[in-house]
């Protein structure tokens, strides 16, 4: 799974919704639009935000799987599988006692009405 990636500093971190300009992301928060499925922390190993008919799929793959190395934005991808959806990672570095770097993953769904359709199920 190739997921596109852009590397900013973490006072730079401004990420904006690439469907309707919302600012989704900075450093002190995130406030995401409709248009965000979900955004995944890899550091943690978990979310930061999913919607909530997602996390539910999520939740029964894991269950279902009963594995260690359980990938769940893996799972999560190939779930939702839109051809209108992107997902891209935002690598933020920064200094606490050491340098560190982490990838936030960002799912995006673009067309209104996949989203208003997800929402009735």
């Amino acid at each position: 799974m190739n997921i596109p990636t852009v590397e900013l500093e973490d006072e730079a971190l401004k990420v904006h919704c690439p469907a309707c300009g919302a600012l989704i992301c900075t450093p002190e928060s995130c406030d995401p639009c409709p248009h965000v499925l979900f955004m995944y922390d890899d550091m943690v190993g978990d979310f930061h935000f999913i919607q909530p008919r997602l996390a539910s799929v999520v939740d029964e793959s894991k269950k279902a799987a009963q594995d260690e190395d359980f990938d769940a934005l893996k799972v999560l991808i190939a779930v939702l599988d839109s051809p209108s959806m992107l997902c891209f990672g935002v690598t933020t570095t920064g200094m606490a006692c050491v340098s560190i770097s982490v990838t936030n993953y960002i799912g995006i769904e673009f067309d209104d009405r996949r989203l208003l359709d997800n929402e009735r199920r």
